[in-house]
């Protein structure tokens, strides 16, 4: 990953490198997992790579936590799951944990509405600034990470 001083670059071949490593974790440390829920939009390619390689159904929740860098003082809910979650063990994906109150609303909501047996939750990063943990994470970062499928391809 190339690395600035106001943000960390990453590639779609190492993308694929942590996308297996953390695969790999959850596949040896939570095998009850049912389906994967994705946070749309970034997290789409990581809970896509995890819900392949471990054969389970995916699912979407769409939500909107920035405008740009900015982040929003609510997160707002634009899609829900549409699968039915209810007693089911449930691996909640993004790409990171930058604050954690995109994870936090999405647990909140999936709990609430949806009525799952468990949910778990990954990412590949955490900000060393976030309030929330995912249980499965590879590494902490203290800048802004840009990921492969945020880039310009001319770039």
């Amino acid at each position: 990953m190339s690395d600035n001083l106001d943000s960390i670059l990453m590639t779609w071949p190492e993308f694929g490198v942590f996308a297996d490593n953390l695969t790999r974790l959850v596949a040896d440390n939570y095998k009850d997992i049912d389906v994967i829920v994705g946070i749309a939009r970034s997290g789409l390619p990581l809970s896509t790579f995890i819900s392949n390689h471990l054969g389970k159904d995916m699912d979407i929740i769409r939500i909107r936590a920035y405008d740009g860098k900015t982040p929003l003082e609510h997160p707002m809910i634009l899609n829900t799951p549409h699968l039915d979650l209810k007693d089911k063990t449930v691996l909640l994906v993004d790409d990171l944990s930058d604050r954690g109150e995109t994870f936090r609303h999405a647990i909140d909501y999936i709990t609430k509405l949806c009525k799952p047996k468990k949910i778990y939750t990954a990412s590949i990063f955490v900000n060393e600034r976030s309030t929330f943990k995912p249980d499965v994470y590879l590494s902490t970062v203290n800048k802004w990470v840009v990921f492969p499928w945020e880039k310009d391809p001319s770039e």
